[in-house]
């Protein structure tokens, strides 16, 4: 959701329960502050940024 090229998520279920829970992924994506972002951008890709 705070990805800098604005890429869209794409919801694979049809159970209410886990669409409402990626609806609250939003909210959380928000509160997390840039550099909290790029902090797990940076250990997810196991490598600093160029």
């Amino acid at each position: 959701m705070r990805h800098p090229a604005h890429i869209d998520p794409v919801l694979g279920s049809s159970d209410p329960a886990r669409i409402r829970a990626c609806g609250d992924a939003a909210a959380q994506a928000a509160a997390m502050t840039r550099d909290e972002w790029f902090a797990l951008y940076i250990a997810a890709r196991g490598r600093p940024l160029p």
